[in-house]
């Protein structure tokens, strides 16, 4: 991790790197201990927002099946300011005739007691074009 969470309170930066390490290892089960009972989730695929620990849980376990299955995720660096934290990561989607880096940001939002209140991601679309799911 390039960039410090030290910033954070003890619970927060242990949630942080929790779900860092839940992306690495495409653990959707660890992610819904991270997450607040009715937190929300707005970004890429979901179609809009996703309310709920169960839903957003529903939505990466989807995920981690699909683009992000034989992607290899790097995080990068990031910022924290107050209880929002943003992080900065790619995905390397290696493909049959090209190889596709997709760049992107997700930003969380902490409440008081280190929980996931809000997750919103955003990355560049274009990158996905022509990418076709291997599974």
């Amino acid at each position: 991790m390039s960039f410090s969470i030290q910033g954070l309170d003890a619970p927060s930066q242990r949630t942080v790197e929790a779900f860092m390490d839940c992306y690495l290892e495409r653990n959707a089960e660890g992610l819904k201990d991270l997450l607040a009972e009715n937190a929300s989730f707005v970004g890429a695929f979901s179609g809009g927002m996703l309310k709920g620990r169960q839903v957003i849980t529903a939505h990466y376990r989807q995920s981690f099946r699909g683009i992000f299955s034989k992607g290899v995720v790097r995080f990068h660096g990031g910022e924290v300011k107050d209880r929002h934290v943003v992080l900065n990561w790619d995905l390397d989607c290696p493909g049959e005739d090209s190889h596709q880096t997709v760049q992107g940001l997700s930003t969380l939002v902490l409440d008081q007691s280190g929980l996931i209140q809000t997750i919103k991601v955003v990355w560049d679309p274009k990158a996905l074009l022509g990418w076709k799911n291997p599974s």
